[in-house]
């Protein structure tokens, strides 16, 4: 191991960063196995092309033009997310990166906690733009799903978006 961890809380983070050297919450959050929706050849490609709308291009070019740089160290095709998890540990709210850059609402976070503390479950899907706070809808409504939990599921910010239809990510 070199020193990713350091390096990474010296220019980015203050708090204390733990290395999950086994990846078990990436597999959690992708139900068993890590989440990887580029091969390395798929993601150079995407790269390549200029006629790309991918949301792992585009937040790329957000993260350079802030002056952020990356590496070639380490496993960089996985994904993350958010999990916050109540005192019985089960999942008060769970987001999951489809798409290397896909980011979780800060205000669904702070709701997930409050439903942790209440031991609910928090499972509005994001806010559209100018949307009445009373109108949102589940993940499930808004993914436009006919079956599973009305909280998350991975696909659902593809589907939602009308990036894809019963496609799986690969």
């Amino acid at each position: 191991m070199g020193t990713e961890v350091e390096t990474f809380r010296a220019s980015y983070w203050s708090e204390e960063v733990f290395l999950d050297s086994d990846r078990s919450f990436f597999k959690a959050l992708g139900g068993g196995t890590e989440n990887v929706p580029f091969s390395s050849l798929g993601f150079l490609a995407m790269l390549a092309n200029p006629f790309t709308k991918s949301r792992a291009k585009a937040s790329l070019a957000r993260a350079g033009s802030k002056g952020i740089d990356g590496n070639f160290t380490g496993e960089g095709m996985i994904t993350g997310g958010v999990y916050v998890v109540r005192q019985d540990g089960e999942a008060s709210y769970r987001f999951v990166e489809e798409e290397q850059g896909d980011h979780a609402v800060v205000d669904d976070v702070i709701e997930g906690v409050k439903a942790a503390v209440q031991g609910g479950e928090f499972v509005l899907a994001p806010q559209e733009p100018g949307e009445p706070a009373s109108s949102r809808k589940t993940w499930k409504d808004w993914a436009e799903r006919a079956d599973g939990p009305d909280g998350y599921m991975f696909g659902d910010i593809s589907r939602g978006l009308g990036l894809h239809s019963g496609c799986s990510v690969m």
